[in-house]
């Protein structure tokens, strides 16, 4: 079933920025993903997403998401404890989806 996902980042427009340029999402979107938005908020960032499934968001972040945000964590002398340190996420089926022409 397609899902909206919704996080809430701690983290500056720069730390996101550099953590889609470690990841390459721009020229290899990972699979399933649908639409990607990502915003600024008084306290960070919101990426919402639209996925094809729940599946494709877990495999996603388990595989390519959480090994970027460590990389650049420690690039930046930030703690690469990403698991304890990443931030939650919401996931809403979704059930209307139109795609613009």
């Amino acid at each position: 079933m397609t899902v909206l996902v919704t996080i809430d980042i701690p983290a500056s427009r720069h730390m996101l920025e550099a953590t889609a340029k470690e990841m390459g999402t721009s020229d290899n979107p990972p699979a399933g993903l649908i639409v990607h938005v990502a915003t600024e908020t008084a306290t960070g960032c919101r990426v919402s997403d639209v996925w094809a499934t729940e599946e494709h968001f877990i495999q996603f972040r388990r595989n390519r998401l959480l090994p970027a945000i460590s990389r650049v964590r420690e690039a930046h002398g930030l703690s690469d404890d990403v698991e304890s340190m990443a931030p939650q996420h919401t996931v809403t089926d979704a059930f209307d989806l139109v795609r613009g022409r």
